[in-house]
């Protein structure tokens, strides 16, 4: 690859340093800036047609191409996203959840228990 071969010696024994390298080259800096921009703006909402676990899925999509350096970041990108994103009715079901707030796939478990509790009633 040719990230890798650009590398010097030292920097090629550094895994750490040989996966950001290759990170950056990937996802450049304005893409990773426009993909998180769309995580903290709200601009992600989820479709009246897409169920809970795809708009998740949609959003841990994004996360990952915006390359957040750890788990927590990513985590918490998605979380503030998924809240302000996700339908009406399963949000005001979803702030009473345990945990739901402050936890990405907590949120996740509980919206898809309310869809799914929903749906149920629903003939």
């Amino acid at each position: 690859a040719p990230v890798v071969e650009r590398l010097t010696d030292r920097e090629r024994r550094d895994v750490d340093t040989v996966l950001t390298k290759c990170r950056d080259t990937l996802y450049p800096q304005s893409d990773v800036r426009a993909l998180r921009q769309q995580l903290t703006s709200g601009s992600v909402v989820q479709a009246e047609e897409d169920d809970v676990e795809a708009f998740a899925s949609k959003l841990r999509s994004i996360a990952n191409m915006a390359a957040y350096r750890t788990t927590d970041e990513r985590s918490e990108a998605c979380l503030n996203a998924f809240l302000h994103g996700v339908k009406a009715e399963v949000y005001d079901k979803l702030v009473t959840a345990p945990g739901a707030e402050n936890d990405f796939e907590t949120a996740v478990a509980a919206a898809r228990k309310f869809e799914k509790m929903s749906k149920a009633r629903t003939p």
